[in-house]
């Protein structure tokens, strides 16, 4: 890959970043679920629970997305992960009854599942183009991962205020669902023969010059 080709590699971090931001929605549960205790009138207990099921499919929806990666890429678990989010978020939105298991099954297990996999995939995705700056790329996508609770937690508690819980759930849906599947049209694998730069070299000062082999410590004990 030439160094035209190296500067490309950065919008795929911006893309996953942007993507992170609004799957990490489903970590502001404790505002979202709000208006459902008050609407519902269901226990802390059963909220609780939810919170759970949607970790546990989490974990399904990331071990889901490492297999299709293998065989796909990363494209198909995107895409999939953002039609299953929107799926969980616009079922949750059109809930009518006392029992929570719509609630489980839609935000629960869909929208878990499908932010899971969307957050493998980007992740693998994106850090396929930064072998040389692993840390940075990682740590920005957990920055937008992390900050979605803070960003999108609080436009998702001044819409709950305006538009009422019902439809801050379907534009969560239509945002978070729009975002993934643009994410998967985009992100893709570094291929295989890309070359990305390396270490910078620093060159050694005069009197500096050393060897470029290993030694034995018997060698060592004799140059001491």
């Amino acid at each position: 890959m030439d160094a035209t080709k190296t500067v490309t590699r950065w919008p795929y971090l911006v893309v996953g970043v942007i993507s992170m931001l609004f799957a990490g929605i489903i970590y502001a549960w404790s505002i979202l679920k709000a208006p459902l205790a008050a609407e519902f009138h269901w226990t802390p207990a059963a909220l609780a629970l939810n919170f759970t099921i949607m970790m546990c499919f989490f974990c399904v929806g990331g071990v889901l997305s490492g297999i299709m990666t293998r065989g796909m890429g990363v494209k198909a678990p995107i895409i999939t992960g953002g039609i299953l989010t929107f799926l969980g978020f616009f079922l949750t939105s059109r809930m009518s009854g006392a029992s929570t298991t719509v609630l489980y099954l839609s935000y629960g297990v869909l929208t878990g599942c499908g932010v899971g996999m969307a957050y493998n995939a980007v992740i693998s995705g994106t850090m396929s183009w930064f072998p040389d700056k692993a840390g940075t790329c990682s740590g920005a996508l957990m920055m937008g991962f992390g900050a979605s609770t803070l960003v999108l937690g609080t436009v998702a508690s001044s819409l709950i205020q305006s538009i009422g819980w019902r439809n801050t759930y379907v534009v969560l849906a239509v945002a978070i669902g729009a975002i993934l599947v643009v994410t998967g049209l985009i992100i893709k694998l570094a291929p295989a023969d890309a070359q990305f730069p390396g270490p910078t070299k620093t060159k050694a000062k005069r009197g500096e010059d050393f060897e470029p082999r290993d030694y034995t410590a018997a060698e060592m004990t004799r140059r001491s």
